[in-house]
């Protein structure tokens, strides 16, 4: 449970960082959050390694099968504006998690039902980002890719257009999937929820 949590939490931190690159005049006290929130999953990784690397039988061998860790363990707060980079090192750590875990993890997202979750997350910001592609230059709602993910969130829970309506056909497709996905995730979970209550 405890490499679940850190995989979800290297997975938000990644998320997080990642959004630095795209929002232009990120709110000062938000982008402080991340800065310190990365911080914390840095410490915990580090810990981790710590730990992991006392523990091991051959701390030579630890040392060369997860050196890649270190990479990824440079906060962002350390290194302002080049360490953006580094983060996607992370990948390389959720994976190998991944990989020594494998099982539980899928347990895990069989009891919560987290997979549609994340499959709706993966479904709303593709669209969002095809509706950008399409829609920025031409709609004047779009400035940028938060925007989008703003107008992706309001339109996928009225089943309707968010802020704004789409100038382009790469935009009305893009809305159509990201009406038809709430449609879906709303059937999905009630089904599901109705079978878990009875």
């Amino acid at each position: 449970m405890f490499n679940i949590t850190v995989i979800g939490l290297v997975l938000l931190d990644i998320i997080l960082l990642t959004a630095l690159i795209f929002i232009n005049n990120i709110n000062p006290q938000l982008y402080q959050f991340i800065l310190y929130f990365d911080l914390f999953v840095v410490i915990i990784l580090i810990a981790q390694f710590i730990y992991k690397f006392k523990n091991s039988t051959s701390k030579t061998k630890y040392l060369k099968d997860n050196w890649f860790d270190l990479v990824g363990m440079v906060p962002e707060i350390v290194l302002p504006g080049f360490a953006t980079f580094l983060r996607y090192f992370r990948l390389i750590r959720i994976l190998s998690l991944f990989r020594r875990n494998l099982a539980n993890f899928f347990n895990f997202l069989e009891r919560t039902h987290l997979e549609y979750g994340i499959t709706l997350i993966f479904i709303l910001i593709s669209a969002a980002s095809i509706f950008y592609f399409f829609e920025h230059g031409i709609n004047p709602n779009v400035n940028s890719i938060d925007d989008t993910i703003w107008y992706a969130l309001i339109t996928i829970r009225t089943v309707g257009f968010g802020d704004g309506t789409p100038q382009t056909i790469g935009g009305r497709v893009a809305t159509v999937i990201i009406i038809v996905s709430g449609y879906w995730f709303r059937q999905l979970f009630g089904c599901n929820y109705y079978w878990m209550v009875f």
